[in-house]
């Protein structure tokens, strides 16, 4: 529900902002709610696979994760014409915010996960 909450929140951003621009609102609204769910499944089969310490198996999932993740971000930047380039700034860093808050979350479900495998395995 967090993730549609934000989804709705960039879409009328840019519905408010961006459209002056070229960034057309329901493209980008079907490019950002388009790449929710592949990245959602991507990045849970990454982080699975990370538990389990099946790193190629990660390596081959990950891609499309990141793919989906700055797909909407490249969008805006990719349509937008003429933008100030406060806009560039905006939108690089709530890129990178995402980014730093998505790896942080990650890596903390990838130790809970292996404490949590760890415990199911019981004592010794």
């Amino acid at each position: 529900m967090l993730v549609l909450g934000w989804s709705g929140l960039r879409i009328v951003a840019v519905w408010q902002w961006l459209e002056q621009y070229g960034v057309h609102p329901v493209v980008y609204a079907l490019v950002d709610l388009g790449s929710s769910v592949p990245y959602a499944i991507a990045s849970a089969r990454t982080i699975s696979a990370l538990v389990d310490r099946r790193h190629r198996h990660a390596a081959l999932w990950a891609p499309l994760a990141v793919a989906c993740f700055v797909a909407p971000d490249v969008y805006i930047v990719a349509a937008g014409r003429q933008m100030p380039w406060s806009v560039y700034v905006v939108v690089l860093t709530v890129a990178v915010a995402a980014v730093m808050l998505a790896l942080w979350t990650g890596r903390n479900e990838v130790a809970v996960g292996r404490e949590q495998v760890v415990a199911d395995a019981g004592p010794p």
